[in-house]
């Protein structure tokens, strides 16, 4: 039997928390969500913080002529436990000890971060280093290749997906962008490959 999840009203709108998409959604109202992610994260397990639009009922966007309240939800750990600890593997018996942060954040490779390490991904069987300074993913092990600049991708990004969509060479390691109004296939020497946008 599903469990019945958790209810947080804002305004008077009743939002169920699915901690394991990590959202609210709109209980009368389905396809309303609202993802954690946009929320400003607040400091020492206090929660997190966004302006919501009182007509859309969502977050408010940055040119919104609707009225705003600011909202504060309390972390997930204390909205669903349950739903945490199932999530995340520890006994409920931790939680007065845990907050979001702890749980939701790899130590490990905070502390590797903290320490200088890039974070890296594969992609297409090559290691990229997540470089932010720099704008791009950049491959390890070869510098002739111009990696995959953020900058040069916008036109790439799925919103809905929060993802990138982009033509990549395997052979030169980088992004190559073609003119979709003169072919009728890919180029051969091109693949199309995913990654979630810079920020995750």
């Amino acid at each position: 039997m599903e469990r019945e999840l958790p209810i947080f009203s804002i305004e008077g709108t009743d939002f169920l928390v699915d901690v394991d998409k990590l959202e609210l959604r709109e209980k009368s109202n389905p396809e309303n969500t609202i993802s954690i992610f946009k929320m400003q994260d607040r400091q020492n397990g206090k929660g997190y913080l966004f302006a919501y639009d009182k007509v859309e009922k969502n977050v408010a966007g940055p040119w919104t002529r609707n009225e705003t309240v600011a909202v504060v939800l309390p972390e997930l750990v204390t909205l669903d436990p349950e739903g945490m600890s199932n999530k995340y593997g520890v006994p409920l018996e931790l939680f007065s000890t845990k907050t979001d942060f702890d749980l939701m954040v790899d130590q490990g490779a905070l502390k590797q971060r903290l320490s200088g390490l890039l974070p890296t991904v594969d992609i297409a069987g090559h290691t990229f280093y997540v470089d932010l300074r720099m704008d791009m993913l950049r491959p390890k092990d070869d510098f002739l290749s111009k990696g995959i600049e953020f900058s040069k991708i916008e036109d790439y990004y799925i919103d809905e997906k929060e993802r990138y969509w982009v033509p990549y060479n395997p052979k030169t390691h980088e992004f190559q962008d073609f003119d979709v109004t003169k072919i009728i296939e890919i180029p051969k020497d091109l693949i199309m490959v995913t990654f979630p946008h810079q920020t995750k």
